[in-house]
């Protein structure tokens, strides 16, 4: 019978079980956590983060080693900022942009 090491049983699974740690003190401190609802919330309010990290991982993964993708969703974030807060704004941010029609698909 093999003997197990604590430190290497610490190495493999350390981080599930902090994880597990603080899932148990933030259900103690708020019990509706764990709630359909907020497992929800939680998942719709991360889903494209998700994504996102599940295209840089397949990218790792393949050894095509590109991180790249946080400037992309970056630039693209300030991108729609500044064109959704309002029609004139974007004539003072772009001013050679004009006008350009939205297709909505």
């Amino acid at each position: 019978m093999k003997k197990i090491n604590l430190i290497n049983l610490l190495k493999a699974g350390g981080i599930y079980a902090v994880l597990f740690i603080l899932l148990v003190i933030i259900v103690i401190q708020e019990p509706s956590f764990l709630s359909l609802r907020n497992l929800s919330n939680i998942l719709t309010q991360s889903s494209v983060r998700i994504i996102i990290a599940l295209g840089v991982a397949g990218l790792i993964v393949t050894q095509g080693t590109d991180l790249s993708a946080g400037r992309q969703v970056g630039l693209a974030a300030v991108l729609s900022a500044t064109l959704l807060q309002a029609a004139d704004n974007v004539n003072k941010v772009f001013p050679s942009l004009g006008e350009i029609p939205i297709v909505v698909v």
